[in-house]
């Protein structure tokens, strides 16, 4: 699963601009350890998500939050941008 969300996200291994924040760059390494990190719990989420979607009744709009605390430290931006990538590929709504 790690190989394949890496191939589908080339974009990660270059630098992008972070109003606020400035250019990061994630390297191939670092990338792969925070893909590994990370994919696991946002597919737990996307499970949940379609779960709670299939039984909520069609015009009843609802709000996830999504909180991943497999860490003991704060995620940093590089850490947001793969948990972002991630929950879009789940398709969960992000507001």
């Amino acid at each position: 699963e790690c190989a394949a969300f890496l191939d589908r996200h080339p974009e990660l291994s270059s630098p992008v601009e972070v109003e606020g924040i400035g250019r990061l760059k994630i390297d191939y390494s670092e990338l792969k350890a925070t893909v590994h990190q990370y994919l696991p719990a946002v597919h737990e989420a996307g499970n949940i998500y379609r779960h709670i979607s299939k039984f909520r009744r069609a015009n009843d709009p609802f709000i996830i939050e999504v909180s991943i605390d497999e860490t003991p430290q704060p995620q940093t931006p590089r850490d947001l941008l793969v948990i972002l990538a991630a929950l879009s590929d789940q398709e969960i709504p992000l507001q």
